[in-house]
């Protein structure tokens, strides 16, 4: 009874440690040393846990979730792996475990297959009678509609649980996500920036739709912060490669952003697509200031400094015909 009570386990603890044996010489019971475990948010897991795997089930699962909250999906893959989920509970942890694993799956087979044992024990979890009212029972629906790409109806199931979440990363980074991916882009920003947790925002989804979110409501320099802060360099190159396509498809103002991102682009990689890429927005940012009366013309001397460091014929052909209107127009460069 003690879990329904809105004061984060504090009595259940509080009523479990005064059974603990005053005497050291006294093992306490088995299920009282996994609880208080669990009611002081894992603390020392590893050196309990462990030796309660057969006479306390749950232990096995809830070590299980220690391992993947700190990242350990390997460990937690060998501890449940001759575990026959036959419990909402169990499914659930499988559900958790199967997503995570298909995080970090190379081949796209074995990603599948993960997929879908993971939308499996969701819909298990969350489909089961007696958890369809309870808070993990709907973020298991939510997980399952999440990775069928059925956003709105996943929403639907966040949202059921809203004020039970409120200081979870986890949470907000779901909801998040589910909105950026129905184009609530700035309800889905709200959420993303809610998310505290500095592993959750190393992310590459995080970075992405971030970037994502900031472009489409027209916050390019923010777009541009989140290529300039992230620390991977994979996730750099990727959210490079998503500011310079998203703002070169907006045109105008934005293709002094897309420029900006191909040239960087075309200092990373050889790949000549990004040549073209940079060449385009520098010629498309150029027109658009011609053509679009009244606009400061000063962005064209960063265009003209970018094209100059290129060695390509067709880069430099474009950088002294962009000159030469300069020079005929009269225009400060």
């Amino acid at each position: 009874m003690h879990h329904l009570c809105d004061d984060g386990g504090k009595s259940a603890l509080d009523l479990l440690t005064s059974q603990l044996p005053s005497h050291s010489s006294r093992e306490p019971h088995p299920l009282i040393s996994h609880n208080v475990v669990a009611l002081k948010g894992g603390e020392k897991a590893l050196s309990t846990w462990p030796k309660l795997l057969k006479s306390v089930p749950q232990a096995r699962l809830n070590l299980a979730l220690y391992y993947l909250m700190g990242g350990e999906v390997e460990a937690a893959t060998d501890l449940m792996n001759e575990v026959e989920a036959d419990s909402p509970q169990s499914h659930l942890v499988c559900g958790i475990l199967h997503a995570r694993r298909a995080e970090t799956c190379a081949c796209g087979e074995e990603q599948e297959d993960a997929l879908e044992l993971a939308r499996h024990h969701f819909l298990s979890s969350g489909g089961a009678s007696t958890e369809c009212d309870t808070v993990n029972g709907r973020q298991s629906m939510a997980s399952y509609l999440f990775l069928m790409n059925q956003f709105e109806d996943a929403l639907h199931y966040l949202d059921s649980i809203r004020e039970h979440q409120q200081e979870d990363d986890a949470y907000y980074w779901n909801r998040g996500m589910a909105l950026c991916a129905s184009g609530d882009y700035a309800e889905g920003l709200a959420a993303l920036l809610k998310v505290s947790d500095e592993s959750f925002k190393k992310e590459l989804a995080y970075n992405m739709w971030s970037a994502k979110c900031h472009i489409e409501l027209g916050n390019v320099d923010e777009a541009w912060e989140c290529y300039l802060q992230a620390e991977d360099k994979d996730v750099s190159y990727e959210v490079l490669q998503l500011v310079a396509n998203e703002c070169y498809r907006r045109g105008g103002n934005h293709l002094i952003y897309s420029a900006r991102a191909f040239f960087e682009l075309t200092r990373l990689d050889s790949f000549a697509d990004f040549e073209n890429g940079f060449l385009g927005a520098c010629v498309g940012y150029f027109r658009h200031l011609v053509v679009a009366p009244g606009d400061d013309l000063q962005g064209i001397q960063e265009i003209l400094d970018m094209m100059d460091s290129s060695v390509s014929p067709k880069v430099v052909k474009a950088s002294n015909t962009i000159k030469n209107w300069a020079i005929a127009h009269r225009s400060p460069l």
